[in-house]
């Protein structure tokens, strides 16, 4: 007897986009006007992106803008956020914060994002960005908030 629970209309929304069949016009106004990374892979509390950074971001130097890095974390979070909530729920960001490490450049970038804690209506989730050299370059730890309680966030 199979007990896994039944996927949420976000779980599906993150297979679709995984699949690199999500239809351009239905993705939200923040990712397409951003140019947001799709992501790569998830499974529970957990997302994936695998983002080339280009020159379209950098400030001087040949460094990717760190208000890039931060829009990056918050779309990142709210991803993994995706992973535990019920379709009736709705979340926004109450607290962003970035620790920069070392700069970010051209190349590729992992960014992780983990659902680390939750409690009540408030999840906290930790964002890392790696370059393809294996080096930390930044970390962002994200308070997300429900905004309805369905009571039935996984």
């Amino acid at each position: 007897m199979d007990i896994t629970p039944a996927k949420t209309k976000w779980m599906q929304a993150l297979d679709v986009a995984v699949s690199g069949h999500a239809i351009e016009h239905l993705k939200p106004p923040h990712i397409k006007f951003l140019q947001l990374p799709d992501i790569s892979h998830w499974q529970d509390q957990y997302i994936l992106i695998e983002w080339q950074a280009t020159d379209e971001i950098y400030q001087g130097g040949g460094m990717v803008f760190g208000g890039y890095i931060s829009a990056l974390a918050d779309y990142a979070a709210g991803t993994a956020m995706l992973t535990s909530i019920a379709d009736e729920d709705l979340f926004a960001t109450h607290k962003l914060s970035v620790e920069y490490k070392k700069p970010i450049r051209a190349g590729r970038v992992l960014i992780k994002a983990e659902v680390v804690t939750k409690a009540d209506k408030f999840f906290d989730v930790v964002v890392s960005f790696t370059n393809a050299d294996g080096e930390l370059c930044a970390v962002a730890e994200v308070k997300q908030t429900i905004l309805n309680m369905s009571r039935k966030s996984r």
